[in-house]
């Protein structure tokens, strides 16, 4: 393939890439509202998305528009230029605005006994924490370790990926069930995953066949954007599992309701009324 077939191509594969995983945000915004509900939809899943693409947001604008993180990564890359291309520098961002806006569904739809997990919770808080801490640390010295700051939030972003999607596989497994789960998300994340690596690789192997040593463009393209590769092989193998979910293991299967925190009181206690007498189960004989 020739140099200038590749730029093409690879070109193609970013804007397809960006669409796909652009758009995947938003089959789950639209399925929440229309439900007028969030049941189905772990809150950990939200909360952590929220963190890892504001981190995830901030990485990519300053890889791309901050000369000071550009200049240090070349000069610690013998220099070599990031691969960070504007898509991802709007795909990041959209996905943050959007994962603001589903969370203002969660707060706003969630039923009272809709919580997140205490482990999810506390992976949140330590992230925040980090983030915070890290961002103290390079404000002492920011010259040096701005571009370390970047690969922090780097870390987080990745982090969360990697945890992200556990408990809404574990909601699906325990209840049986994908309702309330945008499948649509997982079909176009998929896709975007898959069309986001072949860039990345693709990226590398040009810029390796410019330099003349092609020897070792895997590892570069791995090297030099460790994030996107992160991002993409770990949502592909959660993908994966979504989709078997989904297809094969609980199709048509329909989640327990959940009923308000008011009545679940209610049920284990008996006191609601039964649906052909009209007595509390806990007066009958």
């Amino acid at each position: 393939m020739s140099l200038a077939a590749a730029s093409t191509t690879s070109s193609v594969l970013g804007w397809g890439y960006f669409v796909a995983w652009s758009v995947s945000f938003w089959p789950q915004f639209i399925l929440n509202w229309q439900r007028k509900s969030v049941e189905g939809l772990s809150l950990d899943y939200v909360w952590l998305n929220v963190v890892g693409f504001g981190c995830y947001s901030v990485y990519t604008v300053s890889f791309y528009c901050w000369p000071l993180v550009q200049n240090e990564f070349k000069r610690r890359n013998e220099g070599r230029e990031n691969l960070i291309a504007v898509h991802d520098l709007f795909f990041a961002v959209h996905a943050w605005a959007v994962c603001i806006l589903t969370a203002i569904q969660a707060v706003y739809y969630k039923k009272p006994e809709h919580t997140m997990t205490k482990p999810g919770a506390l992976i949140v808080a330590i992230l925040c924490a980090v983030t915070v801490g890290d961002l103290i640390y390079t404000f002492l010295d920011f010259n040096a370790r701005a571009l370390d700051l970047m690969y922090v939030l780097g870390m987080v972003k990745l982090t969360t990926t990697l945890t992200k999607y556990i408990p809404q596989l574990y909601m699906n497994f325990r209840d049986k069930s994908t309702e309330g789960w945008s499948v649509a998300f997982t079909l176009l994340d998929t896709s975007g995953s898959v069309m986001g690596l072949a860039q990345l690789f693709l990226d590398a192997w040009i810029a390796a066949s410019i330099a003349g040593d092609t020897s070792a463009w895997f590892a570069q393209g791995v090297a030099g954007n460790v994030t996107k590769f992160g991002l993409g092989a770990a949502s592909l193998f959660f993908d994966t599992g979504f989709l078997i979910q989904h297809f094969l293991l609980y199709r048509g299967n329909l989640r327990p309701k959940i009923g308000s925190a008011e009545e679940v009181v209610k049920i284990k206690a008996g006191a609601l009324p039964d649906v052909e007498t009209g007595i509390p189960m806990s007066e009958r004989k």
